[in-house]
């Protein structure tokens, strides 16, 4: 029998199938290969270790325990809350989820803007944890002490 990786996605179960659909979607909302690659790459960065590569970015997933560990590889620096958050925005507040690319490109799509503006609301988003659009002190204080100065998010 042969492995996902090695089959046609139209081979893939139909749940697999329709996220492939979606990816391809995703690729032509994003319009330019360069953005969609680097977010690919960051993807497949963040997502749990796999043994073989794949073209399929449907076979990954991000769980909060890989992007812990993955985080200061794409980062440049460890940082848990920060990853945490990431990981509650992209599951929608859920423990124990797996995050596939869709879920990941729609919050960062909006980071890799070229419209300043837009990633500053994207950023403030990330950074209102409960939805109120109020920023919450104690959360910016563990934020300012865990995160290197000299990096892109310090």
């Amino acid at each position: 029998m042969q492995s996902w990786d090695s089959q046609h996605s139209d081979q893939f179960p139909p749940p697999q199938q329709k996220l492939e659909a979606k990816i391809a979607a995703f690729k032509k909302k994003v319009g330019q290969d360069a953005v969609f690659k680097q977010m690919a790459t960051a993807f497949k960065t963040l997502a749990e270790h796999r043994e073989r590569e794949s073209k399929y970015l449907s076979l990954y997933r991000i769980t909060e325990t890989s992007l812990r560990q993955n985080f200061e590889h794409l980062f440049g620096f460890p940082c848990d809350i920060f990853a945490r958050i990431l990981y509650l925005k992209m599951t929608g507040t859920k423990d124990h989820a797996k995050i596939n690319f869709i879920q990941f490109g729609t919050i960062f799509f909006d980071l890799m803007d070229e419209i300043k503006d837009k990633r500053n609301r994207c950023f403030f988003s990330l950074l209102d944890v409960k939805g109120t659009g109020i920023l919450d002190s104690m959360l910016l204080m563990q934020l300012f002490h865990h995160i290197d100065r000299s990096t892109l998010l310090g």
